[in-house]
């Protein structure tokens, strides 16, 4: 499907517009599948854009979701990666200046509520590494006047800014700061 010339898009209706109106069980509306064992560096699924200026301020790929109560994903990945392989990897080798973010989360609405998190990182595994390997690894190979962790809160009166709960912790550091 190509489009030659520029394309005028109202209401979200696009050169291909796919729609069901109603979608019942657990069926998809788009599928793209393959099953070939011998892929190399083939992609999937390829959406790029170019030809954009310094003043775009458009979604390039907007997801909205509205199930409110339900126990649902609106992106789920699931990944197979075991030696080598990234879930998911970000990249973006143009932030330098500005308030540009390469991930950010929003939570604007009302107060986050009992056994919310704006990000939860859950290992049910029993993790054994030490210095790679871990849950969270912050690491700058190339920073010299930066700082490497940083948390605000101009309006924090009564609450927590950092709270370790390690009761099951017997032998090791509840906070190791190495400096050499």
């Amino acid at each position: 499907i190509r489009g030659t010339g520029a394309h005028t898009s109202t209401a979200n209706v696009g050169l291909l517009d796919v729609e069901a109106t109603a979608l019942v069980g657990t069926g998809t509306v788009v599928n793209i599948k393959s099953s070939s064992a011998l892929q190399l560096t083939n992609t999937a699924l390829n959406v790029e854009q170019s030809g954009t200026t310094t003043g775009y301020t458009g979604d390039f790929i907007r997801i909205v979701g509205t199930s409110t109560t339900g126990d649902c994903n609106l992106i789920a990945v699931t990944s197979a990666s075991t030696t080598a392989g990234d879930a998911l990897s970000i990249t973006n080798n143009g932030i330098t200046l500005g308030t540009a973010t390469l991930v950010n989360l929003v939570h604007g609405t009302t107060v986050l509520g009992a056994g919310s998190s704006m990000l939860r990182i859950t290992s049910t595994g029993i993790d054994t590494g030490t210095s790679t390997g871990v849950l969270l690894d912050l690491a700058a190979t190339a920073a010299t006047t930066a700082v490497l962790g940083l948390v605000t809160c101009a309006t924090l009166t009564s609450g927590t800014a950092l709270r370790f709960d390690l009761n099951g912790l017997t032998t090791g550091f509840g906070v190791r700061v190495v400096h050499t």
